[in-house]
């Protein structure tokens, strides 16, 4: 592909202008150069490796409605001119281009006029009569229904597409099972229907099946490129089909009112080369099929949503950059499963937002000026008479803003693969509206929060608070507010036990903490000292239970009793796989485990946060509990810590719920493996690799530096920490170490200062 020089410009006309100087469209034939005018078309391209990557082409205005390869025009080399291309609608002039059978090039220096007015795509959806365009703040719900056509392909040797036609039509279209049809009348409610094709013209039935249409390409498919065979497709079709077969030819499978199909997917035969499984053209009617894929449900959802004007979702919390772009497991426009009746699910906060089939249940908070505070149902309930809110979005004012839903996983999204019951933050670009990529930035469990900073260029932040999440009652439900940053002392967290207590800036609407102590568990030189900041510069003590590897897990249950009173502060875990991110949820429950393995209502989450495994039997820290757990004397306390993954180690060969490792403050006690999340049937016999972090709490009466105890329990509620992204942890200041030898699980340590809530002890 041949770069333009720099000497390329880029000319944007309003109407007039370029009606001006395009109301004559060429006809070229082969190496014919001359004014050329198309559709700039973006297709997506997904691959077996996870992988997707965008290809700007175009699509002819001339009789023929040819899709090119734009050759000389690179992305990286001409962002200025890219940037304004919006697929389906941006029509270009190319003066002086030269056209062959695939492709237009363009030669350094062209001056290439874009026009943003109009698209043919557009004309062509407000002239059928079969679809109802309404606007919703800008937005244009497509309803009614879209007819289809998709192609099975012979090449020159017999060797086809996998399937049948019958096999197709059952696949995409039948009344059997889960596909296109089902599945996007399921998730619009009826809204939005897909039918097949019946026939190319009135009395004139060629179709092999409902549907579907058999053509039988000169070549062989063996080692071609996806562009490539469907050129191949698209120039037999035309000759099948004849230019007077339909009206206008064969450019209007797309282009005329009076064409009998909206959609029309290519399902190629196996063999052809470049690991690719699927594409879609963005805002168009095009989509091509590696052979099975063609049958597989999200796969359909996903590519025919192309068309339907939507780009991919990613995952701001995965680990990987393609993760981060395609990697929203939520909703269809993330990864493709090859499955043909699953997963069932629908689309995230930010799509189904854009699709607009759920408006009548969706809320626009505007902060600062409004805050928001309800009930959320899921749009799997979205028909229930008592769902009253689907959907928030919240505006910024700027290009990009909020989504947010509830992921119910029940009916029509029971197969959801990420953030299943549970509130998932979402955020994309264009108001909502037009072609943007979207990111998941959370998904929050009960009475988890996350904090929106700056929101909307305003200095202030933006809370998304869960508080209870409901899935016994029909419909489910999670009671959501959105505050803007604080107005008083009462919405900041404070903890009095390690003085890190916050305040609120009236200024700016912003927690902060109390001058001396940042609370970022890192004793800061010169700055803090033990005495005014004892959560940053008093070490815990630790208990190591054992690292000694009989196998890996998801997740662990186990007891803890302390002999003294004490507060957990965190935990270091045994991870294996050095270097590879997870995600870690810490609960817990007052009492022994014992029968609450499958019992999630019955745990309080602490903390969920993505760490970088150190590697096994390293010890993986999690960082320090916001809310410290108090166990009093004498009392057991029970704790899960989970991964999603199965890269937990466990050390196994002794009887749940023997006595596994203590010292003179706690006491642990052997659990069971339970798999994320709350799996049932857990798998006993299994220690917790790592170690348990906690402080020592003074008894009432003890003198202390600032005072006499109370003896009164100063703890703050549990509250979930906020979902942090799955992204390198940032380093601070490694704190002072302690040092310790281990006798047979069991710690002896230095004598250690101990304090109470509020105040520091000398060790007596």
């Amino acid at each position: 592909m041949r770069p333009l020089s720099t000497l390329v410009t880029l000319a944007v006309l309003s109407g007039a202008a370029l009606c001006a100087e395009s109301t004559s469209q060429n006809l070229r034939g082969a190496n014919n150069q001359d004014i050329i005018q198309c559709t700039t078309l973006r297709k997506h391209i997904q691959y077996e490796s996870g992988a997707s990557e965008h290809i700007w082409e175009c699509e002819m205005l001339d009789s023929n409605g040819d899709i090119l390869a734009l050759d000389g025009l690179d992305e990286l080399d001409n962002p200025e001119i890219m940037k304004e291309f919006e697929s389906g609608i941006s029509i270009i002039t190319i003066p002086g281009g030269i056209v062959d059978e695939s492709s237009i090039q363009i030669p350094p220096g062209t001056n290439i006029l874009i026009d943003n007015r109009n698209s043919i795509s557009q004309r062509r959806l407000n002239q059928n009569s079969t679809e109802n365009l309404r606007t919703y703040g800008h937005r244009k719900l497509i309803e009614g229904t879209r007819r289809v056509l998709a192609i099975r392909v012979i090449d020159a040797d017999g060797v086809s597409t996998t399937s049948s036609a019958y096999e197709m039509t059952d696949k995409i279209f039948g009344s059997k099972g889960n596909n296109l049809v089902s599945q996007y009348k399921a998730c619009s409610y009826g809204k939005l229907n897909f039918a097949p094709t019946r026939a190319l013209k009135e009395a004139d039935p060629l179709l092999t099946t409902a549907g579907v249409y058999e053509v039988r390409i000169p070549v062989r498919v063996q080692g071609m490129t996806e562009s490539q065979v469907r050129t191949e497709v698209t120039n037999q079709l035309r000759k099948d089909f004849a230019v007077t077969g339909l009206p206008g030819g064969y450019k209007n499978f797309h282009m005329d009112a009076s064409s009998p199909f909206d959609h029309v997917m290519y399902c190629l035969p196996p063999g052809t080369s470049g690991g690719w499984l699927a594409s879609g053209y963005e805002n168009s009617w095009l989509t091509t099929f590696n052979d099975q894929w063609c049958n597989f449900l999200s796969a359909q959802m996903h590519e025919i949503s192309h068309n339907l004007n939507n780009h991919h979702s990613g995952d701001a919390l995965a680990t990987s950059a393609l993760a981060q772009k395609y990697g929203d497991q939520s909703g269809y426009m993330g990864s493709l499963y090859g499955e043909e009746n699953g997963p069932l699910m629908c689309f995230n906060a930010a799509k189904s937002w854009q699709l607009g089939w759920y408006d009548d249940k969706a809320v626009i908070v505007s902060p600062p000026s409004s805050s928001w505070s309800g009930r959320m149902m899921g749009i799997s309930d979205y028909s229930n008479s008592s769902t009253q809110t689907v959907l928030l979005k919240l505006e910024t004012g700027m290009d990009e803003d909020y989504y947010i839903n509830f992921n119910r996983k029940s009916g029509i999204n029971r197969d959801v693969r990420e953030g299943g019951d549970q509130v998932l933050v979402i955020m994309q670009g264009k108001n909502g509206i037009g072609y943007s990529e979207s990111k998941q930035l959370a998904r929050l469990s009960s009475r988890g929060s996350y904090e929106i900073l700056n929101f909307g260029g305003s200095g202030r932040s933006v809370k998304v608070k869960v508080g209870s999440i409901n899935t016994l009652t029909s419909p489910g439900y999670a009671d959501v507010t959105v505050e803007m940053g604080c107005t008083s002392d009462s919405h900041c967290e404070r903890d009095a036990m390690f003085a890190c207590s916050s305040f609120c800036n009236q200024n700016t609407n912003t927690c902060e903490m109390k001058a001396g102590c940042n609370c970022d568990y890192a004793c800061n030189a010169g700055i803090e000292n033990i005495f005014e900041c004892p959560s940053d510069c008093l070490d815990p003590q630790t208990l190591e239970t054992s690292i000694a590897n009989n196998g890996v897990h998801a997740g662990n249950m186990f007891d803890i009793q302390a002999q003294k009173e004490v507060q957990i502060t965190n935990f270091e875990i045994n991870v294996q796989s050095e270097g590879k991110y997870v995600n870690a949820f810490v609960y817990t429950k007052v009492g022994g485990y014992s029968g609450f393995e499958s019992v999630p209502n019955a745990w309080r989450l602490l903390q969920t946060v993505g760490v970088k495994s150190e590697g096994e039997n390293k010890l993986t820290k999690l960082p320090s509990l916001s809310n410290p757990i108090a166990i009093p004397a004498g009392r057991r306390q029970s704790f899960y810590i989970t991964l999603e993954s199965n890269d937990m180690v466990f050390t196994g060969g002794q009887s749940s719920g023997a006595l596994f490792a203590s010292d003179d403050n706690v006491e642990f006690f052997v659990g069971s493996g339970v798999m994320f999340p709350f799996v049932a049937g857990g798998l006993p016999q299994r220690a917790f690799n790592g170690r348990i972090k906690y402080v020592e709490v003074t008894p009432v009466g003890v003198a202390t530096l600032s005072g006499v105890a109370t003896g009164q329990n100063d703890i703050r509620p549990l509250v979930q920490e906020p979902f942090v992204a799955i992204k390198p942890p940032s380093v601070s200041a490694e704190k002072k170490k302690v040092k310790k030898e281990s006798m047979n699980g069991r710690h002896q340590r230095r004598p250690r200062r101990r304090f109470r809530r509020g105040s520091l002890l000398r060790h007596v």
